[in-house]
This record gives C-alpha cells, structure tokens and sequence, in this order.
C-alpha cells in the first residue's frame, strides 16, 4: 500500500486489492472525528440499491437517494447527513465494471481542474467542494460536501429550460470544453452535463467529476 500527497489532496492505492483512494485534509479530519460513518454509509447505499427504498436511517446516519443519471441507470446520486457533526455530504456512486478509473482518480483530476480555472474568464464556473474518492470492485465513489444545486445534473435541469436559456448555457459550456482542452497536463474526458449542475438563482456552473 503506498501513500502519496499530491497538492492538497491525499492518495492511497493497494495493487494487491485493486482499492484506490483519494482524500482531502478536510476528509481526513471529518473521518477521525466520526470513526465508522463511512462504512455505515457504504452498507446503507448497498442496502439501498438491492431494494426499493429511497432512504436508509440509523442513529447516527440519514441515506436519501436523490436522483440517477438519465443517460446512465448504473449511476446513482445520494444525500448523506451525519446527526453527530450536522454535515451533509452529496455521494455519487457508479457501479458498472466500465468505471473502474473512477472515484479516487476523479478528484485527482478534478483537484487539477480547480487550479486550471483559476485563470478562466467565467466566474461562475466552479468544481464541487470534493472530500473523498474511493474505488473498491463494485463501486466507485465520490464524495464532496453537499450543495442544493446538486440534486439534478445539469442533462436533466437543460430538459425543462426554455431554448435561449439551453443555448446559453450549452455555449458556456462548450467554451469551457475549448479552454481545458488547451491544458496539456491533463486530457480531460466525460466534460458532459451529467458531470455538472445549475443554480438557476446565481447562474453557477458546478462541476462534480471529470475522467481522463
């Protein structure tokens, strides 16, 4: 198992295991504060998807599903409120064979993506305030800390909006697309507005999870 710091985020990989994990200071101090909230919410979301519930509480934990991709039935977004500490947190787990790179690696991308748009024109566009990733065989998860606007993906949000709001918004997003695509550190993929959400009040972009 080999531990690195990269920046301000943490990694920790395990070939033997094929477990991958990526982790914020924040992360690291939330988890040594609430010793077994993570494997709580692990089992909630397991019990969760093998059933019909939307929720799953304890005393400790309150699990509500809050929405699946609509381009990808296999990706599923969670809230996660923690009683002890009052924090929420938003959970987005894949559970397909094809997205084993995701989860720690995606916040290792998406903590380049953060410092790539210090220098963007478009202000308001920001990344999710992410905490954790985390790979096992069966799911990978992302964790950061809950925002409103992250109940719907921007794909579902640009379904109900009027065409010259849709246009705007899809132009600033291809402008976005153009401006990472002349980072050379990185090649960054799965820019789509499943990865994003939308604040219709402060006209936000947010972005969750980028892959390479």
């Amino acid at each position: 198992m080999l531990e690195k710091n990269i920046g301000n985020t943490y990694s920790v990989t395990s070939e033997e295991t094929k477990k991958d994990l990526a982790y914020t200071p924040a992360a690291k101090e939330f988890v040594r504060k609430n010793p077994g909230i993570i494997s709580q919410a692990k089992k909630a979301i397991d019990q969760i998807i093998s059933s019909d519930l939307n929720y799953f509480e304890n005393d400790s934990i309150l699990l509500e599903k809050i929405g699946e991709s609509s381009s990808n039935s296999m990706t599923t977004r969670f809230k996660l409120h923690t009683k002890e500490s009052g924090e929420d947190f938003f959970i987005k787990i894949n559970r397909s064979s094809g997205f084993h790179e995701q989860g720690a690696e995606e916040v290792r991308i998406m903590s380049d993506v953060k410092v790539a748009l210090q220098n963007y024109s478009d202000k308001l566009v920001k990344v999710v305030d992410f905490v954790l990733g985390y790979k096992d065989s069966n799911y990978a998860y992302y964790i950061a800390k809950f925002d409103t606007s992250l109940t719907q993906s921007l794909d579902e949000i640009l379904e109900k909006m009027p065409a010259n709001e849709r246009l705007e918004i899809k132009s600033r997003v291809n402008s976005l697309k153009d401006y990472l695509g002349n980072d050379t550190s990185r090649d960054y993929a799965d820019i789509w507005y499943s990865n994003m959400s939308y604040n219709k009040q402060t006209k936000e972009i947010t972005l969750y999870d980028f892959r390479e």
